[in-house]
C-alpha cells in the first residue's frame, strides 16, 4: 500500500527506507517478510533503473525469510524482469540493421556483466517480427547465438528465452539453423541450480521438448534426457509414442527420405 501511494505521487521508497530502524520498531523490510509481502517489495517495475539497489536490498533478506511468495528463485526472476525493463528503453531507441545489434551490449560491460538485447524479455515478446527481418537480411539467428550469457545473473539468452515462456521460438531457431539443442543445453543450470529441462517441465512444456521431429537420429539422447524428467511430471508426454514416431523418422532419414512430422 505504501509503495502504491508513493507511486501515485511520483515518489518511491529508497534502499535506506526499507532498512531504516527507528527505536525498537521493525523496519519495512522486516515487516514485509513477517506479512509474506516481500514479493511486493521486489516488484520489478519498482526497481527499474535501480538494479544495484535491488540486489543490495535482497542481500539484507535473511535466509529464513526467503519463502513463498518470494524465494530466491522468485527474486531472480523478478530481477531478470527488472533488468529487462531497465534496458529495454535503450533497445527501443535503436535501429536494428542486423544480427549483431542483438548481440551488442546495451551497457558498459567494462563495469559489469554485458546485457544483450537478445537476453531481454521485451525482445522475445516481439521476436517474430525481429526474426522475420533477420531472415530477410540473410542473418538468421543460430542456436550458438542463444548460448551467449547476458545480464547480472549470468543466464544464457537460451535460458532467459525459456524462462520468459518462448521455448517454441528457441525450437524454431534450432530447426532453422540445423543446430539442435544438445544434452548440455537441456541440463545447463541457472544460478539457483535449476536445469533447463526442469524449468520446461514446471512450465508444462515437455510435449514441445519431446516432439518427435526434434529427435530423429538422436533416440539415445532422447531417452537419456527423459531419464532426467521427474516421475511426477512424466504425464505431460506419451513418451513411448513419441519415441516410436522418432524412430520412424530416423529410419526415413537414413533412407534419404523426408517427413514433416509437424503435420502428422
Amino acid at each position: 500500500a505504501i509503495v502504491r501511494i508513493l507511486a501515485e505521487h511520483g515518489e518511491r521508497l529508497e534502499f535506506a527506507d526499507y532498512i531504516k530502524q527507528v527505536a525498537f520498531a521493525k523496519n519495512i523490510l522486516s515487516r514485509a517478510a513477517e506479512h509474506k509481502a516481500l514479493n511486493k517489495v521486489f516488484t520489478p517495475a519498482h526497481w527499474t533503473d535501480r538494479l544495484p539497489e535491488m540486489l543490495s536490498l535482497w542481500s539484507n533478506v535473511l535466509e529464513g525469510w526467503k519463502t513463498s511468495p518470494m524465494t530466491t528463485y522468485d527474486f531472480n526472476n523478478a530481477y531478470a524482469e527488472a533488468e529487462s525493463l531497465t534496458y529495454t528503453k535503450y533497445f527501443q531507441g535503436m535501429i536494428v540493421t542486423g544480427k549483431a545489434d542483438l548481440l551488442t551490449p546495451l551497457n558498459d560491460a567494462t563495469h559489469g556483466k554485458p546485457v544483450f538485447p537478445l537476453g531481454l524479455k521485451a525482445v522475445w515478446d516481439r521476436f517474430d517480427s525481429l526474426r522475420s527481418f533477420l531472415d530477410q537480411c540473410g542473418e538468421p539467428l543460430t542456436t550458438s547465438d542463444l548460448r551467449v550469457p547476458s545480464g547480472e545473473l549470468g543466464n544464457t539468452c537460451l535460458m532467459s528465452a525459456v524462462k520468459f515462456g518462448h521455448f517454441d521460438k528457441v525450437a524454431a531457431i534450432a530447426k532453422q539453423s540445423g543446430e539442435p539443442l544438445t544434452m548440455a543445453d537441456y541440463l545447463s543450470k541457472d544460478r539457483d541450480g535449476y536445469t533447463l529441462i526442469s524449468i520446461l517441465a514446471e512450465k508444462n512444456q515437455l510435449a514441445q521438448v519431446f516432439a518427435p521431429n526434434l529427435w530423429a537420429g538422436r533416440i539415445a539422447d532422447m531417452r537419456t534426457l527423459w531419464s532426467h524428467v521427474s516421475v511426477a511430471q512424466r504425464g505431460q508426454v506419451d513418451f513411448q509414442q513419441a519415441e516410436t514416431t522418432a524412430k520412424q523418422a530416423t529410419l526415413k532419414q537414413r533412407k534419404g527420405g523426408g517427413i514433416n512430422l509437424q503435420s502428422h
